[in-house]
């Protein structure tokens, strides 16, 4: 177990370093550069998802300064946002104003512009805040977009890796035209990217490898010394899809995910190239179908089991 969790810390490694961090930085180009155009914005990178397009951008910032001069890194904030604490908030007064405080401490006062940073899927997060905040302007930037149909803020949320509308199905069991278009096969129309992130199994990768040691947000706290707003977050490796019990020992299964992050970090530090794409990770996620022995152990370890 030992040569295999030191080979599979290497491999994660190299993974992040080489093939997600490039995406990374390309992905923050594009919302780097929505918050530079507006002074007043705060980016917030949702944890834990978010983790890794944080690192990478802070990253960015201090190494790429020149390119970013108009973007400070206090604008940058990980955010520890889960979708019930933001389904609560729109549903009573008092899980609002906690939002509200929490928000604030991190420099996201009433008024200035969100910009929300996440793995993503369909921006049930976004949709809650917007609901918070009617009168404020809140945008979505995500690996990973599926934008329903009828979604009312779908016009302020952008899918990198893919970006797909989704659209109802005819009554009938084929397409209206042929061939179809790209991304028909996931329910709807492929505005951009690479169908290939869309499938579950590379939402769980994308959500599960990267997303750091910690746990999902629960509850606030309020801090009986200064009243400051922070979050409970649950146990680490918890949850509906995942067992109670680690497959591997906790201390190796927290050096794998320290990696994942470290291998961020230096491949933006490595690279920056502001001009990337993801055909590395696209091409590890297909490698992933029939994996290496150290690969299996990685995802075994690491990624969510599929209950369906």
């Amino acid at each position: 177990m030992g040569d295999l969790n030191e080979c599979g810390a290497r491999r994660l490694y190299e993974v992040s370093r080489d093939h997600y961090a490039p995406a990374l930085v390309a992905f923050a180009v594009r919302w780097l550069d929505d918050l530079a155009a507006q002074p007043d914005s705060v980016a917030l990178c949702l944890g834990r998802d978010g983790i890794a397009p944080f690192v990478a951008a802070r990253r960015l910032l201090r190494l790429a300064s020149p390119r970013f001069r108009a973007v400070h890194p206090w604008r940058v904030q990980l955010a520890y946002l889960s979708r019930p604490l933001a389904a609560g908030a729109t549903a009573q007064a008092e899980q609002a104003a906690l939002l509200d405080r929490y928000l604030r401490a991190l420099g996201a006062e009433r008024g200035r512009p969100l910009v929300l940073v996440d793995v993503g899927v369909h921006g049930s997060i976004q949709d809650c805040l917007q609901q918070v905040y009617p009168g404020r302007e809140v945008r979505g930037h995500y690996l990973v977009l599926r934008r329903r149909a009828g979604d009312r803020n779908g016009e302020r949320k952008w899918g990198f890796l893919a970006d797909l509308d989704v659209i109802p199905r005819p009554e009938r069991d084929h397409p209206p035209s042929w061939p179809p278009p790209p991304g028909w096969d996931l329910g709807g129309v492929l505005r951009r990217g690479d169908p290939l992130f869309l499938q579950r199994r590379s939402i769980h990768l994308l959500e599960d490898l990267w997303n750091g040691v910690g746990a999902v947000a629960q509850t606030f706290r309020v801090s009986r010394g200064d009243g400051r707003v922070g979050v409970v977050r649950g146990q680490p490796c918890e949850g509906p899809d995942l067992p109670p019990v680690l497959p591997i020992p906790q201390a190796d299964w927290r050096r794998l995910k320290r990696a994942a992050l470290w291998g961020v970090a230096d491949g933006v530090a490595r690279g920056r190239r502001l001009d990337g794409a993801a055909p590395g990770l696209a091409a590890w996620f297909r490698e992933l179908a029939t994996p290496t022995p150290v690969d299996a152990y990685l995802t075994d370890a690491l990624v969510r089991r599929d209950r369906h």
